[in-house]
């Protein structure tokens, strides 16, 4: 399996980061415009959160003012 190495952001950070509250990090990425939650825990109530480099990723096609598009790759730009 291969996992990008970094940190997982969870939901306080990467509303930090991002600006967005849940309900709309939620909505972006059921629409495919943000990257997509990793499941970290067991069962329905499990702990999720974003690697960082995704998020970072699509911050960085925000500030150039590019579209992002998730790959193939875990949802990461490249």
């Amino acid at each position: 399996m291969n996992i990008p190495r970094g940190r997982v952001l969870r939901f306080p950070e990467t509303e930090s980061l991002t600006g967005y509250k849940r309900p709309s990090l939620y909505r972006l990425e059921k629409e495919g415009r943000f990257p997509t939650r990793i499941k970290l825990g067991e069962g329905q109530g499990g702990a999720v959160g974003y690697l960082e480099a995704d998020v970072l990723d699509w911050l960085d096609a925000k500030a150039a003012g590019r579209k992002w598009t998730p790959s193939t790759k875990g949802g990461r730009n490249e």
